[in-house]
């Protein structure tokens, strides 16, 4: 599985972009990819939420 985030930011919004597909033709559908993604948000979401709050840990 290839996972990918990209954060775009500008001024006061952050735009994040995750993007998860399979290393190889059919070893893995749609759907593990859409779990994968759906695993990660949460935590994403949170770890930009805090950067931006300054409570980040970088």
């Amino acid at each position: 599985m290839r996972f990918h985030i990209s954060i775009t930011t500008d001024r006061d919004t952050a735009t994040v972009t995750m993007d998860a597909r399979p290393m190889a033709w059919r070893v893995l559908d749609e759907g593990a990819s859409w779990c994968v993604l759906k695993t990660f948000e949460p935590h994403v979401g949170k770890a930009v939420h805090e950067e931006a709050c300054g409570t980040g840990t970088t």
